[in-house]
């Protein structure tokens, strides 16, 4: 194991644009790692189900997110896929042309911060990932377009409101070498005629307008 622990160069696409290598040092960099999610059969308060929103659910617990990563730095890992739940992350109720973070203690900011501080500490780059799990009592996502925009003036667009976050999340992360990317949304899915897709006689979506 190479107990050399850095991690404050830049990943960047390397010269010969066939992989990836450390910015400053132009030390070569493969991608090692696994998405965030584990069992905690530990844990006190028997909540022993896959931990997938353990940054951002209200029962905030660094000191076992502290542990999963020098698990993982023992495993000789140096990616971590990091998810951020819509639900989790976004105030649910929004109105036309509103966008707020949802307020947690600490903030949805301090649990970054605390979350880069520990990638730099362990050297595990992180890749920073929104998700639409949970949904339900999210009223922007059903009335605003699901995630990519409404044409009703009347409704929340949640193309503007997807937008807003990662622009607040990318001007508080900016200068963070520990962040390897952004996964701007996963498992997104595409409602009938939404979001410029209509479903074709096969399991298959064409894309007709500019999204």
């Amino acid at each position: 194991m190479n107990n050399s622990i850095s991690n404050t160069d830049f990943i960047k696409v390397s010269k010969d644009g066939w992989g990836f290598e450390k910015s400053v040092s132009g030390e070569r960099f493969i991608p090692f790692g696994s998405n965030f999610i584990f069992n905690y059969r530990g844990d006190p308060d028997g909540e022993n189900s896959q931990n997938l929103h353990i940054l951002v659910q209200d029962n905030f617990k660094p000191d076992v997110i502290k542990k999963v990563f020098y698990k993982a730095r023992e495993l000789n890992m140096n990616t971590m896929k990091v998810f951020m739940a819509a639900p989790y992350v976004i105030k649910n109720d929004l109105m036309p042309g509103e966008f707020a973070v949802r307020p947690m203690t600490p903030s949805l900011f301090e649990r970054l911060d605390f979350l880069f501080d520990l990638a730099k500490e362990t050297g595990i780059y992180i890749s920073l990932t929104f998700a639409e799990w949970g949904m339900t009592h999210a009223t922007w996502f059903h009335q605003g377009g699901t995630f990519f925009g409404c044409r009703d003036e009347g409704k929340p667009n949640s193309f503007f409101v997807l937008e807003s976050f990662w622009k607040a999340v990318a001007a508080h992360c900016k200068n963070r070498p520990e962040l390897l990317s952004y996964n701007l949304a996963v498992e997104l899915y595409l409602p009938a005629a939404n979001f410029g897709a209509a479903k074709t006689d096969g399991n298959f979506y064409l894309f007709t307008d500019e999204y």
